[in-house]
């Protein structure tokens, strides 16, 4: 009985330890991937900025 429950235990603290490494690996992805889209937004929209400042100076 009680070799069950260490053996219980372990697995538990196991399961919430990948469970925590998953969460931190999903995190950093979707990190990743914000700044990306924003480069990537920046790029694009990089024409269209510089043609209203153009339009503002003169």
């Amino acid at each position: 009985m009680k070799e069950d429950k260490k053996v219980v235990k372990q697995v538990r603290k196991k399961f919430r330890s990948n469970l925590k490494s998953a969460r931190m690996h999903y995190r950093k992805e979707v990190r990743t991937l914000k700044k990306l889209i924003l480069k990537k937004e920046d790029f694009e929209n990089q024409p269209k900025i510089l043609f209203f400042r153009k339009r503002k100076q003169s």
